[in-house]
């Protein structure tokens, strides 16, 4: 190719001013290109923050997120239509996928056939692996609680389930279907009780909006780091109890975070709250002491 004719600068400077989808079809062209992109890139590359999956109702938008928040849209995996819009072909870790260029936002598509979703996307997942590195964080952000999550390699799934009836479908079997999710946003129409072994407890973060009191049950078990609770209506008693437990090493061994807010005119009655957790004043002046978890 031409290209290799130019000086490294040169080609850096075109590839710098290159979108990242041009990158990856560039990349195809050859091994020699590839590794040149790679390392003409490789500061760009650490610049990013993460790659994002946005999956819901059968498509999947993939995005790549810069450590300054910029946001540059990657490929649309989609289920093939009958468009007339031609095709072309490229070979990703041995399976051949359908791509072409979007005309209305002229975003990449990968097309697959309704029996192979998971594999065209694990297949592109697996080169973006080697492409960008295993090093960025890979998620996967989704509010579709009816499918399950690809299991991929390095892929941090999260969840939002607002306004999801427990009545009409089963969380306890969805969670067991699915990786552990890093996050969880949840807020059901009723309260719901989850197994002890639940992996719904085994979320890092969990974000949850309650109209009634089912604080207790939502985080009886949790196992996460962070925990962060609006509510319309709470009870004193169990904010105390939880905190306690979570004080004295009893439960919520690795909870690192926990923001408890009162919405509306329920307020929390922060006197009571202090006194029942044997919340001590510290001097600013003075280096706070450390809190140790017992050895149980």
């Amino acid at each position: 190719m031409k290209l290799f004719k130019f000086p490294y600068l040169l080609q850096k400077e075109v590839f710098d001013n290159m979108e990242y989808q041009d990158l990856f079809l560039l990349s195809f062209i050859s091994n020699k290109m590839k590794k040149t992109i790679k390392s003409c890139q490789a500061n760009r590359f650490k610049s990013i923050s993460f790659i994002r999956y946005c999956g819901m109702n059968k498509r999947t938008f993939v995005d790549i997120v810069a450590k300054n928040h910029l946001k540059e849209d990657f490929v649309e995996i989609k289920e093939r239509d009958n468009t007339k819009m031609d095709y072309f072909q490229l070979k990703l870790f041995g399976k051949i996928i359908d791509f072409r260029k979007s005309r209305r936002d002229h975003i990449f598509e990968a097309a697959f056939n309704p029996d192979e979703s998971e594999s065209v996307i694990k297949s592109i997942h697996n080169y973006m692996l080697q492409f960008f590195g295993d090093s960025l964080e890979y998620i996967w952000s989704t509010s579709d609680w009816v499918n399950t999550v690809p299991q991929l390699q390095n892929l941090s799934p999260s969840i939002s389930m607002w306004h999801v009836n427990p009545d009409l479908i089963d969380l306890e079997n969805f969670f067991s279907t699915n990786p552990p999710f890093k996050m969880i946003e949840f807020q059901p129409t009723r309260p719901i009780n989850f197994n002890p072994g639940s992996k719904f407890y085994q979320a890092e973060t969990v974000v949850t909006l309650q109209h009634n009191n089912y604080f207790p049950s939502v985080l009886r078990h949790f196992q996460g780091k962070q925990a962060f609770v609006h509510c319309t209506y709470h009870n004193t008693e169990d904010f105390i109890e939880f905190v306690n437990k979570w004080k004295s090493g009893e439960a919520f061994r690795k909870l690192e975070v926990l923001n408890f807010k009162a919405l509306g005119d329920d307020d929390i009655d922060h006197e009571t709250v202090l006194n029942g957790i044997g919340a001590k004043h510290i001097d600013a002046r003075k280096t706070p002491p450390t809190h140790t978890l017992p050895k149980m």
